[in-house]
């Protein structure tokens, strides 16, 4: 992840230090999480709020609905619509 996007490497020593080999999978999960939400467009921090604020109500037969991808393409729709709505109140103008 690293080298790809122009960030420090975050892993290597650090996992040696997690406590246990399941807290460098916890680790390994989270900051996979926040690459793909930013790859999916999506700032991690926000990213994180939301599925933090649903995800104790949230269905488990249903918790792909939490994951990046299916949170990105709602707010790009609504993005793209705004900006659709923007465009034709400047032209009406």
């Amino acid at each position: 992840m690293g080298r790809m996007s122009g960030e420090s490497p975050i892993g290597r020593k650090n996992y040696l230090f997690m406590g246990a080999d399941s807290g460098g999978q916890r680790a390994a999960s989270l900051y996979s999480l926040i690459a793909t939400a930013k790859l999916n467009g999506l700032d991690p921090a926000f990213y994180l709020r939301t599925v933090l604020a649903t995800i104790a109500d949230h269905r488990i037969n249903r918790i792909e609905e939490l994951l990046p991808w299916n949170i990105a393409a709602p707010l790009q729709a609504k993005s793209s619509q705004a900006a659709w709505t923007h465009s034709i109140s400047v032209h009406l103008k």
